[in-house]
């Protein structure tokens, strides 16, 4: 845990979260959907498998491209990022195929929906705790079935307040409007909430472009390029101590 010198505020009254990376572990799911799109692009496709292995393929092509993708638009992981991606793979490795392109993206969707998600260990224990002593809200981007499908399904809803799902309101992190509006929401001022989430630009970057403190949840023992968290912590367990 490392805190930047003043740089928990005094006086927070709501603390926000992130979902999927701080409060829900969602990798696995997204690798088994990946990797099920992959196997049929290599399958219509053989000579993607010079490329790799549907893992390999992951990490060379569709990662990298869905990284610049998200860098131009800005913010999180979006599904249209993965459209880019497929087609980017083709287009590079096969031949132009935008009608696959868009199967891959409905096989991972449609994967990835079959999936069992679950929190991290450390999210309800957290959630509970923090709820005591604090107003507790959520911010995450994504469509609204996608997000909403694990939200209740997991029993966090109730642990909230308010609930912002960008995929609702048409404003994504790191676009401070999305922050602002949870803040009118809640209504309090951005000196009086903090926002917890994984994501360097989505996250810390957004929450701080709305006035607010953040905190950098690294689980995957990441470098905090470019951005400068309030605090980093690797566990949730490691929150309520700093608010107090």
């Amino acid at each position: 845990m490392s805190v930047t010198p003043g740089g928990i505020p005094d006086g927070i009254e709501a603390v926000i979260f992130d979902l999927d990376g701080t409060l829900v572990d969602s990798s696995a799911v997204w690798r088994n959907a990946m990797t099920r799109a992959v196997d049929l692009a290599c399958a219509r496709y053989p000579q993607l498998a010079s490329v790799g292995d549907a893992g390999e393929i992951y990490e060379r092509v569709i990662l990298p491209a869905a990284r610049r993708r998200s860098t131009e638009v800005g913010g999180e992981w979006d599904d249209e990022f993965i459209h880019y991606a497929f087609r980017h793979l083709l287009t590079e490795h096969a031949t132009s195929d935008d009608d696959l392109a868009t199967e891959l993206q409905a096989t991972y969707i449609a994967t990835r929906a079959e999936g069992v998600y679950e929190t991290y260990d450390d999210a309800r224990r957290t959630l509970e705790a923090v709820a005591e002593r604090f107003r507790v809200a959520l911010i995450t981007n994504g469509p609204s079935a996608n997000q909403r499908s694990r939200i209740g399904p997991l029993g966090l809803d109730h642990y909230f307040e308010a609930i912002v799902v960008s995929g609702e309101l048409d404003i994504r992190k790191p676009d401070p409007a999305i922050f602002e509006h949870m803040l009118r929401q809640l209504d309090v001022s951005p000196a009086a909430a903090i926002y917890v989430g994984d994501n360097l630009e989505a996250d810390i970057g957004g929450a701080h472009a709305a006035g607010m403190a953040a905190v950098w949840i690294n689980r995957l023992d990441a470098t905090a390029e470019g951005f400068a968290p309030d605090a980093e912590i690797t566990t949730l367990d490691d929150l309520l101590p700093l608010l107090l």
